[in-house]
C-alpha cells in the first residue's frame, strides 16, 4: 500500500496557487470596494467612512486567517512533500511494535509508529489514517526521510 505518491506533489503545489489567486480575488474585491465607497460618498460621508472601516478590519482578520491557517499549511505540506520525495527511499523488513501519540512534523499531523528493524528500535511517522497494523507481524517498509511512504506484509525469506 503506497501513502505517497509522486502527484500528490503536484496536487499540494496546485492547492497552494489556487489558495493564493483565491486571496488575490478577494483582495481584489475588497480595493473594489473600498474605492466604491469613497467615490460614493457625499459631504456626510460618516456612513461611508464607518462602512469603510468595517470592510478594512474584516479584510484584515481574513488576511490574519489566510496566512497563518490555511495558506501556511499548504507552504508546509509542500515543503514536506519536496523533502520526503527527494530524499533517497530505504526499503526495510521490520516487525509493528507499537504506535505512539500522535505529533506534529513540519507543521503537519502525523501518527509514529515504532518499528523493530534488524534489531534497533525506530520510529517513523505516517499521515494516513486509513492504515491499522497488529502488533508483532513483519511489514515490509519503505521509508523516506523518517516517513512512511509504503508498507506492504511481508515476510524476510
Amino acid at each position: 500500500m503506497t501513502f505517497v505518491r509522486e502527484e500528490e506533489r503536484g496536487a499540494a503545489e496546485k492547492r497552494k496557487k489556487t489558495l493564493l489567486a483565491v486571496y488575490i480575488a478577494v483582495a481584489a474585491v475588497y480595493v473594489a470596494a473600498a474605492l466604491l465607497l469613497l467615490f460614493l460618498s457625499p459631504d456626510g460621508y460618516v456612513p461611508y467612512l464607518v462602512g469603510d472601516i468595517v470592510l478594512t478590519v474584516s479584510f484584515g482578520f481574513y488576511s490574519l486567517y489566510f496566512f497563518t491557517v490555511a495558506y501556511d499549511f499548504a507552504v508546509k505540506k509542500c515543503k514536506l512533500m519536496e523533502k520526503m520525495l527527494s530524499a533517497l527511499p530505504e526499503r526495510e523488513y521490520g516487525v509493528f511494535i507499537a504506535e505512539e501519540d500522535a505529533i506534529t512534523t513540519d507543521g503537519i499531523l502525523a501518527r509514529t509508529l515504532l518499528f523493530d528493524i534488524r534489531g534497533v528500535e525506530r520510529s517513523v511517522h505516517l499521515f494516513s489514517d486509513e492504515v491499522s497494523l497488529e502488533k508483532g507481524k513483519t511489514y515490509s517498509l519503505e521509508i523516506r526521510a523518517g516517513i512512511l511512504t509504503a508498507l506492504e506484509n511481508g515476510d524476510e525469506a
